[in-house]
């Protein structure tokens, strides 16, 4: 892991250095700085325990599944149906978090870019007297950076409350059986029942853990496309290499010449 993270920040930092001016100039220093912060700290922190937690949540409900399944046999016909229930929730829920996140990193550009352009700028916003317009901009732009976490926020309150209702609908048909089934011994349905209260916060986390590991993996496609898509002054026909007298003179000639602002 430390060798991939320093590999992509050199292969970052190569793209950047090695741009035109008229790419770094058109590219917003936010969206720039958030590719060094926020994606790299998801490819370096959160990628790997991502992978080990979906892991990790993928055997534990294959036991508690494997364990309820065989204290009550009855109960194992309902499982196609919720795993196919539950396939279609962490879609819905995949495709919906992986926007979000997106939202959130590129909220985050104009605050950064913000917070960049003050600093510079700090002696002519003293001078002229704008602190004020500054610190109501700062805030505008920290609460619009804030939206995508509390709508994050509430997608997984509403994740918990359906897996709460699908595990409520287990239990049911778990006690339904082992009422018009007298052969279900009262250790067996204890242990299914204990195994069924805790699926629920295990499928929880199996599909937050594989939408952290989706959004990791998505800020390494963005790396990667920002790298190829990163023009580079280094060509190939750059190969000539002038001589120790040069420059021996110097001239600006300007011949039809036409600018424009970018």
């Amino acid at each position: 892991v430390p060798r991939t993270s320093v590999r992509l920040h050199r292969r970052l930092l190569k793209a950047v250095t090695a741009a035109p001016l008229a790419s770094l100039v058109s590219t917003d220093t936010g969206v720039m700085l958030n590719r060094f912060s926020q994606d790299m700290s998801l490819i370096d922190m959160r990628l790997p325990g991502a992978m080990i937690q979906t892991l990790d949540g993928f055997l534990d409900a294959i036991a508690e599944v494997v364990l309820i399944a065989q204290s009550s046999p009855w109960t194992a016909l309902t499982f196609p149906p919720i795993m196919f229930i539950v396939y279609i929730l962490q879609k819905f829920y995949l495709h919906t978090s992986r926007q979000i996140r997106h939202l959130d990193l590129e909220a985050k550009s104009p605050l950064f870019s913000s917070f960049l352009e003050t600093c510079d700028g700090i002696a002519t916003i003293r001078g002229f007297g704008w602190q004020e317009n500054f610190r109501q901009l700062n805030m505008h732009l920290t609460d619009e950076s804030q939206k995508p976490f509390y709508l994050m926020y509430s997608i997984q309150c509403w994740l918990t409350l359906v897996l709460n209702l699908i595990v409520m609908g287990i239990v049911v048909v778990l006690v339904v059986l082992a009422i018009e089934m007298r052969s279900t011994s009262g250790g067996a349905l204890g242990v299914a029942l204990n195994n069924v209260s805790a699926i629920s916060a295990t499928l929880a986390y199996v599909i937050e853990a594989w939408t952290s590991l989706e959004t990791s993996i998505g800020a390494l496609a963005r790396l990667k496309s920002f790298e190829s898509e990163t023009p580079s002054e280094h060509l190939p026909q750059e190969c000539y290499n002038p001589t120790s007298a040069w420059p021996s003179e110097g001239r600006i000639k300007f011949v039809d010449l036409a600018l424009s602002y970018r």
